[in-house]
């Protein structure tokens, strides 16, 4: 998204930064501060207009950015064992510490089975965390778009077309949209 000098530029800069590092915390960071984003007092109708386009384009953003990092693979084959078996023919028990195995093939196979164990239960709560934050987006951009554009007329033109740029994949076009008609439906129900 092109910097315009505007509220949204420090979200945008979670963004990038997010890309590089997967840290979660600038997500979560990024959707707190979108929901703080206070309404600035245009001088124009198209001042009004240009603010609320660059909120909810950084809406979508937000979402584009969670679908890109989600894996569509990512199911109970994926999910960490509580605890690692040893080995055959390992004497001791799951999750023991490795230490405790004397020959040293047998240890050094256990540690990878360990590290590989872990590695799923990084994934596993990153996955996690991204699918729950991306319920949240979704509707808060369908409160967000019904608390800022019509449900007719060129208002709800801008909102499709805006859901279609957006890089969105169709599923989650039709989730935001269902949010944005749930929504609408509490003012009106024009939406559908």
């Amino acid at each position: 998204m092109k910097s315009t000098g505007n509220a949204t530029d420090p979200i945008a800069s979670m963004l990038t930064e997010f890309e590089k590092t997967k840290e979660l915390p600038l997500i979560e960071n990024a959707i707190r501060e979108m929901n703080h984003l206070k309404q600035p007092v245009a001088a124009t109708a198209t001042e009004r207009f240009r603010h609320r386009k660059d909120r909810m384009q950084m809406w979508l953003k937000l979402a584009v950015v969670i679908e890109k990092n989600l894996d569509p693979t990512f199911g109970r084959k994926d999910m960490p064992m509580e605890n690692v078996p040893t080995p055959i023919g390992v004497p001791g028990v799951a999750g023991m510490d490795p230490k405790f195995i004397k020959d040293p093939a047998l240890r050094a196979e256990y540690e990878t089975a360990l590290k590989k164990n872990e590695e799923k239960a990084k994934k596993s709560l990153f996955q996690g965390r991204l699918r729950r934050l991306q319920g949240h987006v979704a509707l808060y951009i369908g409160h967000y778009a019904a608390n800022n554009y019509r449900s007719y007329g060129e208002d709800r033109k801008e909102v499709e077309d805006l859901l279609k740029a957006s890089g969105l994949s169709e599923t989650q076009r039709q989730g935001v949209h269902a949010q944005i008609i749930e929504w609408q439906g509490r003012v009106n129900k024009e939406w559908d």
